[in-house]
């Protein structure tokens, strides 16, 4: 049999070949927890049994102590017969094998040992690491551990399957056998399934498509499902889960089923337990709240805190305003019974004044907000207002407002990205999105009543519920205004799976905005739009983030975009890109448009851990009043920013001016530059890219030039900017200062600090640039020799870009701010 050899090279070979132990995994395993030869580099080989993204696992026999996990990305395929030399490593106490040094494949096609049957309750067991195991006929006991976890029970002891092959969504309490190699990640064994094939489900009648409502409506509520065998359509209904209005049956049996429950009221929350029924055989329990249509008004009001790009508007011109917060205030006021809200970070001194002004008026207000997030202005909150901190293994990351639930036409549900934080309600970046009706704001206050434990004016601590305690007890589709709107609530909905079939049905073009985006099937799912020919753009912040998919996302091919401030500032001394959002299919005349919004960052701990929120609005005119948030997002990354400069020229002598180097150019894109207004009293133009500057013969004084640079791909992406010149030997002869530094420099709540060492006392002139060349603020500040503390107030001015210039006799130092 002829080997196919791969070596990294003839002098690694060599020196491996003399470092090497040869073994047999059971050796590297050595019946215990940690390798004997943890550390050390072995040569061995195995049966490939299972490949996942990155890595693969082998075994050399059946059983006990024979299986090995390795980390590396061989193209290799379940049954490749491989000879491998590597390093033994323990990562967070799993064995392994990584930095594959040599690397043969012996053959390939052969039978792969048998899986070792084993009951869920010996699962847990060190024995079987990097071995294939089964468990047969086991319950599924809980259907979301968070992480893309499930549980599997055979009455012996719970054990877990993971999500490292295949995504999966399994049926509460369904029958269940499941094969996969046995990994270990977090203090837990996991079952490992490869593909769909190794879930096999165990029971005679099971739904292969589970109960779905469609066409919602005020007075009926459809129900629709799959089965895998015919069988009979029944439900059980009522106004509570005991389901005590009855039982309805549609006569025959059949696969596919729909039933409709009439003669029942509008604005209102039903229970109802879909099944069917095949002799002996009943589907699992599948008792859900449904919502039937409001009589409200449905109006959707969408707010952004920053412009937007109104060419790109079809419809309605997006709503911006930098005071987002008298938005937020005029929306709490409208509150006449009831008043609920959850919010991550409250600072706004204002909105609370605003709260307690409702609940002085008589509004009941109950308030939910996470136990260790920044929440100073809660100090002037009325101390009779319950205040419940929560989720103390996660983030209670909700950001929602529930005004007059009961009302039909006063009800009213405020959600988006937005903090009540100064930052975000001031220069991040975010949307806030309102919505008039009734079963709506019911289906968010079961949600609401699920985390305070209770339903009525105090919360109950013992009963409360956050995070993966939580259960999949609210309606998910509802029809405001003719829209369709769908609702998931973090980690009980499965929310990640719905965000990526809405991408997965993508049919033109999709648009994300997203802060942090590091889950994994998200990623793969955007990759299949681009390769499959879709116009696919991006924006993410926190690319820094362990476990980011923004490289990934760029390596196969989509245009996404890091978000940068021009100044190279992040959190908390510049703005962030707070927006979760995501719309498809957006352009005009889409059959189909979708926008994605809420709380929910695209990560494991949002879809895991945190309590979030996400509304799923199927509509044209708001998924083009976020393209247009989008676009100018999208095109200010694109877009070089110019800032003025001041340099000194002698009388009628050329000057190099570099006039690029406080300039933001933004990564990736190539620029080119053009001199807009000539100098007034010389000549100027471009030598091998840099500026050249004479002036007359016989000036001196002031002159000044206007360039402009600009995207060379968009031409309209530009910026201008002034350089203003000083000529004769009365002008300042450096520009950077050569007596005072700046050591450091930032702006917290309108206010900039600087700490300004100076090598003498002297008087120094602090002026603020916007970025149109407009003196906005003038100073003097007396500095001493050594370290000075300066606070200069900028409440006053205008957020947005500025350039800081603060002149002494030595010269000058220029740098820009983000405010």
């Amino acid at each position: 049999m002829r080997k196919l050899s791969i070596t990294l090279s003839l002098f690694l070979f060599s020196i491996v070949s003399f470092a090497q132990t040869e073994v047999t995994i059971y050796e590297i395993q050595g019946q215990q927890a940690h390798s004997p030869y943890e550390g050390e580099t072995v040569k061995t080989y195995g049966i490939v049994t299972g490949v996942f993204s990155g890595s693969y696992f082998i075994q050399d026999g059946e059983g006990e102590w024979n299986g090995v996990y390795v980390y590396s990305f061989e193209d290799v395929a379940a049954g490749d017969e491989i000879e491998l030399t590597a390093e033994v490593t323990e990562y967070y106490d799993l064995t392994e094998l990584k930095n594959i040094s040599s690397f043969t494949m012996l053959s390939s096609g052969n039978p792969l040992p048998a899986a070792s049957v084993l009951n869920t309750g010996d699962i847990d067991d060190e024995a079987y690491e990097g071995v294939l195991v089964k468990v047969e006929n086991a319950f599924c006991t809980n259907d979301n551990l968070g992480y893309g976890e499930w549980e599997l029970d055979d009455n012996s002891g719970p054990c877990r399957v993971d999500d490292m092959g295949v995504v999966y969504s399994p049926v509460l309490g369904l029958n269940y056998t499941v094969t996969g190699p046995l990994q270990y990640t977090y203090g837990n064994y996991k079952i490992e399934p490869r593909d769909e094939s190794d879930i096999v489900i165990m029971a005679n009648l099971y739904f292969t498509s589970e109960p779905e409502q469609i066409n919602p409506d005020k007075i009926t509520i459809t129900l629709i499902w799959e089965t895998n065998i015919e069988a009979t359509t029944e439900l059980f209904w009522g106004n509570t889960p005991e389901l005590e209005q009855g039982h309805m049956q549609i006569m025959g049996n059949t696969i596919n089923h729909e039933i409709q429950l009439f003669g029942i009221l509008p604005s209102n929350i039903y229970y109802i337990r879909p099944f069917s029924v095949a002799e002996t055989d009943t589907t699992s329990n599948f008792t859900k709240p449904y919502a039937t249509v409001s009589n409200s008004s449905g109006d959707m009001k969408l707010y952004f805190n920053h412009n937007v790009n109104y060419s790109v508007a079809s419809e309605e011109m997006a709503v911006w305003t930098p005071n987002i917060t008298d938005t937020v205030i005029y929306y709490l006021n409208l509150a006449q019974q009831t008043l609920d809200i959850t919010m991550y970070e409250q600072e706004s001194d204002e909105i609370v004044a605003a709260i307690n002004t409702a609940y002085e008026n008589g509004v009941q207000v109950r308030y939910i907000t996470d136990d260790e997030g920044n929440n100073p202005a809660l100090e002037n909150l009325n101390e009779n207002i319950p205040v419940l901190y929560g989720n103390t293994d996660a983030i209670m990351h909700d950001k929602f407002i529930i005004i007059d639930a009961d009302s039909e036409m006063g009800a009213w549900v405020i959600t988006g990205s937005l903090n009540h934080t100064e930052n975000n309600l001031g220069w991040d970046y975010n949307n806030m999105i309102c919505l008039q009706d009734k079963s709506l704001a019911m289906g968010f206050t079961l949600e609401f009543e699920e985390m305070w434990g209770s339903d009525g004016p105090m919360y109950n601590e013992a009963n409360a519920k956050f995070g993966a305690e939580k259960t999949d007890n609210t309606p998910h589709k509802f029809l405001i205004d003719s829209i369709p709107v769908e609702v998931r609530f973090s980690p009980s909905d499965n929310t990640t799976a719905k965000i990526k079939s809405v991408i997965d049905e993508a049919e033109n073009e999709i648009e994300f905005g997203i802060m942090v985006f590091t889950e994994n099937s998200l990623g793969d799912a955007i990759v299949d739009a681009q390769l499959s020919g879709l116009d696919v753009y991006g924006i993410i912040d926190y690319v820094e983030y362990s476990g980011s998919e923004y490289q990934y996302l760029k390596d196969n091919g989509v245009n996404v975009l890091e978000y940068v401030n021009p100044d190279g500032s992040q959190w908390p001394d510049g703005p962030v890109f707070h927006h979760k959002y995501a719309l498809v299919d957006y352009e005009e005349g889409s059959i189909n448009p979708v926008v994605i919004t809420g709380s929910h960052n695209w990560s494991a701990s949002a879809e895991s851990l945190n309590d979030e929120n996400t509304l799923i609005i199927y509509d044209a005119n708001i998924a083009n009043q976020f393209h247009q948030e989008f676009t100018q997002r999208f095109y200010d990354l694109l877009t070089p920013i110019a800032v003025d400069d001041d340099t000194v020229a002698q009388t009628n002598e050329w000057i190099t001016i570099n006039f690029l180097d406080n300039d933001f150019i933004p990564e990736d894109i190539v620029i080119s530059k053009d001199i807009v207004q000539m100098p007034f009293n010389g000549e100027a133009g471009f030598v091998q890219g840099e500026m050249a500057y004479r002036s007359e013969e016989g000036f001196t004084g002031k002159d000044s030039l206007s360039y402009r640079i600009y995207n060379i791909d968009n031409t309209q992406l530009s910026d201008t900017a002034w350089v203003r010149i000083e000529v004769g030997e009365g002008s300042i002869g450096e520009l950077n200062s050569e007596n005072f530094a700046i050591n450091y420099h930032f702006i917290n709540q309108g206010i900039l600090y600087m700490d300004i060492y100076s090598e003498q006392s002297e008087d120094l002139q602090f002026r603020l640039i916007g970025l149109n060349g407009k003196l906005l603020a003038s100073e003097n500040i007396h500095v001493i020799t050594g370290s000075n503390q300066v606070k200069i107030s900028l409440s006053s001015l205008s957020r947005g870009i500025l350039l800081m210039e603060i002149t002494g006799t030595s010269g000058r130092i220029s740098t820009k701010l983000v405010y």
